[in-house]
């Protein structure tokens, strides 16, 4: 019975490490997303400041 439940546990901790990174790799995505919108955005507005 300990076995079943240690692999349970094991099975649910890779889950959640698992999770954890694809919510970095998302959020680092986002991120660059955002700061390449940014980007646009200055870029936009500079061009109709000339």
């Amino acid at each position: 019975m300990s076995l079943h439940w240690s692999k349970l546990s094991a099975l649910g901790i890779l889950y959640c490490v698992l999770a954890a990174g694809l919510g970095y790799l998302t959020n680092m995505q986002l991120d660059a997303m955002q700061d390449q919108a940014t980007a646009l955005q200055l870029t936009h507005s500079l061009n109709t400041l000339e």
